[in-house]
């Protein structure tokens, strides 16, 4: 079952500052910034259950802005104030399926996909498979639309919405909405049900959660160019949970890249290694609800965007086996070049790929705003993507200090290439 997580954020908040205590005595006195303790404290922190997967439930993602904050001070750097981004999610209080009188693992065994409606109902077993009786079909998935008036005449279904049943082989996929629909909907690993069904029934509460959410931006001042800025991000927002039990704990997405930001900001901000740009760290809220806090940010930046010389958004740095990608690489042919250079002079990483720009994390509403932009995910190592198993404890993180030299390396490079603006920089189409 996924662990039991805290009601009380007063209580939470409590125990994050004891681990937050924790990291900081461990690291007192280590030399090199990149030090891959400090990095494993941060993320097992940030995937604790004190911070309720990050998401809307019992404050987590207000809990765990405030933890990066706290550390942003402690470091020294200079904290950026700014609006909040107002964002609506779905959120799902209550949640049970039962297949006969076992109860389902919530998250594993089924989920609650987006947009589904809320209510009660049961279901006698499975749908014929039949690729001819009105149901989608490819080689893991189908889903069957139970029609109510007919369902209830045949004695198949007793519900009092619409209910869509989608049978899936493999892992379900976690997602955020910010509807309520009117049709209830599952999704059921049917690989993972009992062998004699009997009755499903499901239980399903939730309700529509308006809340404030604030980017954390703190930012270090350029020794010799203060005016000309290289944002660093990452998105510290998670799913949070699904009913009462099921916590998704976020590692690779995205505690690893928010650890990853914290280092690189303690790093920078030590005095022997002070940045000749001015550094602005930005952890985002609310990307996976529709990179609601990227998307805020482009349109109320702290410091005007003409200023901004590159964004590098880092999210799923848990793995690295199998190199980097850099997304929006292709439009971006000379940060690709700088970031491909860096690596063939340090051998950090096995390859650097790239892929076209596709608006799938926070690089992407500065690039409609013609700012420099890419985003870096590390391949390789982690299978588990908006599920309850990716866990801190899970993620090997053996590739964490290349990656991270290989970024402090792309960064240096590029502040002793100084470039005086972005007029010559023009978005593809």
């Amino acid at each position: 079952m996924c662990p039991h997580v805290p009601h009380n954020p007063l209580q939470s908040w409590a125990a994050a500052v004891s681990l937050a205590a924790v990291v900081l005595f461990v690291t007192t006195g280590i030399a090199r910034a990149q030090d891959t303790l400090l990095a494993r404290q941060l993320l097992d922190t940030l995937c604790s259950p004190s911070f309720s997967g990050r998401g809307y439930h019992h404050g987590g993602q207000q809990l765990a802005g405030q933890f990066v904050q706290k550390w942003f001070e402690e470091w020294g750097l200079q904290i950026l104030y700014s609006s909040p981004c107002t964002v609506r999610v779905a959120r799902y209080d209550i949640v049970e399926l039962k297949a006969g009188r076992t109860r389902l693992q919530t998250g594993v065994d089924y989920s609650i996909p987006a947009g589904s409606g809320v209510g009660r109902g049961y279901l006698k077993g499975l749908p014929p498979y039949r690729k001819d009786s009105g149901y989608y079909v490819d080689k893991s998935r189908y889903i069957y639309n139970y029609n109510i008036n007919i369902n209830r005449k045949n004695k198949l279904c007793e519900t009092p919405r619409p209910i869509e049943v989608e049978w899936r082989k493999g892992p379900l996929i976690g997602s955020l909405t910010d509807s309520i629909g009117r049709t209830t909907r599952l999704c059921i690993d049917y690989t993972r049900l009992p062998k004699r069904l009997g009755r499903l029934r499901w239980t399903i509460q939730g309700e529509l959660n308006t809340s404030l959410q604030h980017n954390i931006q703190g930012i270090i001042s350029g020794s010799r160019y203060p005016d000309s800025i290289i944002l660093l991000c990452a998105h510290y927002d998670h799913l949070g949970m699904l009913g009462r039990d099921c916590l998704y704990p976020g590692a690779n997405d995205n505690a690893s890249g928010t650890a990853m930001l914290m280092d690189l900001a303690r790093h920078y901000a030590k005095p022997e290694n002070r940045p000749a740009y001015s550094l602005l760290f930005v952890a985002f809220a609310a990307e996976e609800a529709g990179l609601l806090g990227s998307g805020h940010y482009v349109t109320h930046p702290p410091i005007p965007l003409e200023q901004h010389r590159l964004v590098i958004n880092l999210d799923l740095m848990g793995g690295g086996s199998n190199g980097l990608m850099v997304v929006n690489g292709v439009e971006e042919a000379a940060v690709t070049e700088l970031i491909r250079g860096s690596n063939a002079r340090g051998q950090y990483l096995s390859r650097i790929d790239v892929r076209k720009n596709v608006s799938n994390s926070d690089h992407y509403p500065f690039t409609l705003k013609n700012v420099p932009a890419v985003f870096l995910y590390t391949q390789g190592d982690v299978t588990a993507y908006h599920h309850p198993s990716d866990r801190a404890e899970d993620l090997a993180w053996c590739h964490y200090t290349r990656t991270f030299q290989l970024l402090c390396d792309v960064l240096d490079y590029r502040m002793r290439n100084h470039v005086t603006s972005n007029q010559n920089h023009t978005r593809s189409p």
